[in-house]
């Protein structure tokens, strides 16, 4: 089971049907500030993980919160097509930028 100050904070809050689960959407999102396509895609598989992580967790040792079955897949399709959105954007914003800078040599 665990403590509290033992858990991760989305065990804690709820297990897969916290709102602290957000923070995966977060991290993907955020992940574009560092204008590396590698570091976008490698949060979005671990915070695929991680989800995974923390429904199996509720499934196996705590199945009054585990999430239900057709609520798995669509978290999971959303952290993927969030970290797609950030690939495209970051291509879009080099392709940019290297267009602008062959514009003004």
């Amino acid at each position: 089971m665990g403590t509290p100050s033992y858990m991760s904070p989305e065990q804690a809050a709820g297990g897969p049907r916290s709102t602290v689960l957000l923070g995966y959407l977060l991290l993907v999102a955020g992940s574009a500030l560092r204008f590396h396509i590698g570091l976008v895609w490698l949060v979005t598989g671990l915070s695929m993980a991680g989800y995974g992580c923390v429904v199996a967790d509720a499934v196996w040792h705590r199945p009054p919160l585990a999430p239900p079955s057709g609520a798995v897949l669509p978290f999971v399709l959303s952290l993927g097509v969030t970290g797609l959105i950030v690939h495209l954007m970051l291509r879009r914003m080099r392709r940019t930028d290297r267009r602008d800078a062959q514009q003004h040599t």
